[in-house]
């Protein structure tokens, strides 16, 4: 499978992270094609004799004689179908032949509408959709579709010795594209062999609420970053990446007297940033299996609802043996406080998000190296004792790969991940599907589904010793590599997102699934991948704000307990209590804009800095009082006579006596000034480009400085 990340493409998905610096986690930033206007793609691409055999294939009555004319009448019933998607994704295929449409599908199902097609995925898929079928006959199928204006030649991309075409774009459909149906499902509901406490539908809001609430009481340790080798500063493949020091030493004494060849591979740790102490802490406090408190803390570093440490402090220090100790970092306030004030429908919606989009911190991956047995028992004798030492697999990237980063292989999860989700649309509702069938019917289907940015000759799957890669075209290395991910993503993150009912096999059993090491048995999909593709083609069709968005109603299953919302009330003449709510979002805003947040959660201060920023926003004593009426919390008179105080003294003219001011001729003396005298250290208060005020005692001393410099100033 080719790449769009080679050695001659500036096009990286993940190497620049959201929001990076200091308290803020780094996310995965997902690659999307900047696509052209349709019409402009028909103008390049189509002549007039194809514009009108394009528009008989697809039924348009062109109107006039004009080849611009034709081209906007093909662009807007184009358009047309696009947006039909939103309710019918078979709208994109109506009219073509059953085998250009089953294509279409095969294509729309293993990668993302929104990234460049390379031809050799469309090969591998044309070769198991029709057996034994010619390079000629992809090439008419591919031909077809272009014809028909629904892919188009790329040179956009500088891939990895492949051709590339982009399909047109399909914005306003929401996401919404047809995508393969999978008939497999057993024919009855199965015997319930799960451990007690495993239940259906996960309400996932529910568990988020009570990891977060436990970070915002306690707080929460990370673990130290890993031991890193003595020379990592200098070597450019071990830089960005945590590592283990000995496997690099080995590396490096690979070939004495010659550099390590760049095809070897080094061992990507699969460790989460939770501190098996939190791990143990969080699971104690909330009652949930230490992989899901893990699961809902990535989900809450993605949201940026807990600090950070500073990433790049820690990356700039040569030395790169960690502290002794973890890292201890809190909530964010603010950010949970806008996190609270979201209705539950786009609190959901935006950690859904977050996982498919830019969270890094493959969970699925690290579940699926350690653990075969069940994952949602909690225990509290450690917080990994459901982990055995010994791992399924470890994940290995070649040293040459320079170009590749951390971030670069989280967007590869996000990936695989945004995968799964296209598998489960084409799958029955509320019927149980046989695992191993399906994950047989998957390798079949697209086995390299694993790589969508990279290839696997920048990363693969290789043994628990780290020397034989595993070969994801055989089906055996397959299933304990990228199956075992995907099977840990269904029995973890949408199981406890309650998109999927579970049925782990018992433990007596001796089937076809056991000797594989298969812990799931079936599956059945439920009624909130239909509330996501809903979801999200409102908002990803939407022409409002974020916080605008009304998505549809949450199932009944995944709607969270109502959680009872103290009221606002007042501590003392100038501090009050706000606890966030949905129908609070203005009102905290408001309250930011005249308060300053205290230690305490959820709790603002009047303070003259923050009334006098209030006042330069044009915020009035009568409209705080009538803010604070309106939510039935009364300002009290001290506050509302100390906002009125300092309102009547805003924007007054002060006049101040005895200054000393040095006034220059031209914009360019003061810089030329503060670089070749002291005169930086006598300034008071910078007036204009042209005047400053400074010390009077400096006077003497600066006049002197200024002759001596060549300067002739005029004391007055």
């Amino acid at each position: 499978m080719s790449s769009v990340v080679s050695e001659r493409s500036s096009v990286r998905p993940g190497a620049q992270p959201a929001n990076a610096g200091a308290g803020y986690w780094p996310r995965a930033t997902p690659f999307r094609a900047q696509l052209p206007p349709l019409a402009e793609t028909l103008e390049a691409e189509f002549n007039i004799a194809q514009m009108r055999a394009l528009a008989r294939l697809w039924d348009i009555q062109l109107k006039g004689s004009s080849r611009n004319g034709f081209v906007a009448q093909v662009a807007e019933a184009l358009a047309a179908r696009v947006a039909q998607m939103r309710t019918n994704p078979e709208a994109l295929l109506e009219g073509l032949p059953p085998d250009q449409a089953e294509l279409a599908r095969r294509l729309l199902t293993a990668r993302d509408h929104e990234l460049p097609l390379p031809r050799t995925l469309a090969a591998s898929l044309w070769s198991r959709q029709v057996a034994d079928s010619p390079d000629r006959s992809l090439t008419e199928a591919l031909d077809a579709l272009r014809r028909r204006a629904l892919i188009f030649p790329t040179h956009r991309y500088t891939g990895y010795r492949d051709v590339y075409y982009q399909w047109l774009p399909l914005t306003a459909s929401g996401g919404n594209v047809p995508v393969i149906s999978w008939p497999v499902q057993r024919s009855a509901s199965p015997d319930r062999t799960r451990p007690a406490g495993h239940t259906g539908a996960a309400r996932f809001l529910d568990a988020f609420d009570l990891v977060l609430q436990a970070m915002i009481s306690t707080g929460v340790s990370i673990r130290p970053p890993l031991a890193g080798h003595a020379q990592a500063g200098q070597i450019s493949w071990l830089r960005r990446w945590e590592h283990d020091p000995q496997e690099a030493q080995r590396l490096l004494n690979s070939r004495p007297g010659w550099v390590p060849n760049p095809n070897s591979g080094i061992s990507v740790p699969a460790t989460s940033w939770l501190s098996p102490e939190a791990a143990i802490t969080l699971e104690n406090q909330t009652g949930l299996p230490a992989a899901e408190c893990e699961f809902l803390f990535t989900i809450a570093a993605g949201l940026q609802l807990i600090e950070a440490p500073d990433f790049s402090a820690e990356t700039a220090n040569d030395d790169t043996r960690p502290s002794q100790a973890g890292r201890y970092v809190r909530a964010r306030m603010s950010a949970v406080e806008a996190w609270y004030a979201l209705s539950n429908e786009q609190r959901f919606l935006r950690a859904w998000t977050a996982w498919q989009e830019t969270v890094p911190d493959a969970i699925e991956v690290i579940l699926a190296a350690h653990s075969k047995s069940a994952l949602h028992t909690p225990t509290s004798s450690a917080a990994h004792s459901d982990l055995p030492k010994q791992p399924l697999f470890k994940v290995m990237r070649a040293i040459g790969a320079r170009e590749m980063g951390p971030l670069d292989l989280g967007a590869e999860w996000c990936a695989l991940r945004r995968y799964l989700f296209r598998i489960l649309r084409g799958l029955p509702r509320q019927q149980w599907v046989d695992w191993p069938t399906l994950r047989r019917a998957l390798f079949d289907f697209h086995p390299d589904c694993a790589w969508t940015f990279m290839t696997p000759e920048h990363w693969w799957f290789a043994n628990p010793d780290g020397l034989t890669r595993l070969q994801h075209r055989w089906y055996d290395d397959w299933v304990h590599s990228i199956g075992a991910v995907l099977e840990a993503a269904l029995r973890g993150p949408l199981y406890w997102l309650g998109l999927v009912e579970i049925e782990e096999k018992p433990a007596n059993a001796t089937s076809e699934a056991d000797k594989a090491g298969i812990a799931l048995a079936a599956f059945r999909v439920t009624d909130m991948v239909d509330w996501v593709i809903q979801a999200q083609i409102v908002v990803s069709t939407s022409s409002e704000g974020p916080a605008a968005h009304t998505v549809p109603t949450l199932p009944a299953t995944a709607t969270p307990r109502p959680r009872a919302v103290a009221p606002v009330t007042w501590l003392d003449s100038a501090t009050w209590r706000l606890p966030p709510a949905p129908n609070r979002a203005e009102f905290i805003a408001f309250a930011r804009k005249i308060g300053e947040p205290t230690d305490t959660p959820f709790t603002y201060r009047l303070t003259p800095a923050s009334i006098q920023s209030a006042l330069r926003e044009g915020i009035t004593t009568e409209e705080v009082a009538a803010q604070f009426e309106r939510f039935g919390a009364p300002a009290p008179e001290a506050a509302l006579r100390q906002y009125r105080a300092i309102a009547e003294r805003y924007g007054r003219v002060r006049l101040y006596e005895s200054l000393t001011v040095l006034q220059l001729s031209d914009d360019y003396a003061l810089p030329e000034l503060l670089a070749n005298t002291s005169l930086a250290q006598a300034i008071v208060y910078q007036i204009s480009p042209r005047a400053v005020v400074i010390r009077a005692d400096m006077l003497d001393e600066l006049v002197r400085e200024f002759v001596e410099r060549g300067y002739t100033p005029a004391v007055t």
